[in-house]
């Protein structure tokens, strides 16, 4: 579902939310937003894409699509929930998201421009 009118100061307080949720799980490693939102071209019908970058991960990677979801977000949201050796391995679009995104959370200590 595509809300196709929202204020942007919603989204940023969802994704505040969103974000607080990803940081209390320990494997999350760092949280960055890219797209439309990040680069300030927010229009209608706009998603909100998300980098959540994982220690590690036993579960294949359309699963963690689901698991790594914000809940009750105002808009649809991309999340690609990648581990490092996957980000080792080259990830077009996640070196994308490193360059180009903003980081809304990292773990202490960690750098995500580290892995590419």
């Amino acid at each position: 579902m595509t809300v196709y009118s929202i204020r942007e100061d919603q989204l940023w307080q969802a994704l505040e939310q969103s974000v607080a949720q990803l940081s209390a799980r320990p494997e999350v490693l760092a949280v960055v937003l890219f797209g439309s939102l990040a680069e300030g071209r927010l229009s209608v019908g706009s998603d909100v894409d998300l980098l959540v970058i994982l220690s590690q991960s036993d579960d294949p990677f359309l699963e963690r699509l689901r698991l790594y979801v914000p809940e009750r977000f105002p808009t649809d949201v991309d999340v690609f929930p990648y581990t490092l050796d996957e980000l080792r391995q080259g990830q077009p679009l996640a070196r994308q998201a490193l360059s180009q995104g903003r980081i809304l959370w990292r773990r202490a200590g960690f750098e995500p421009a580290s892995v590419i």
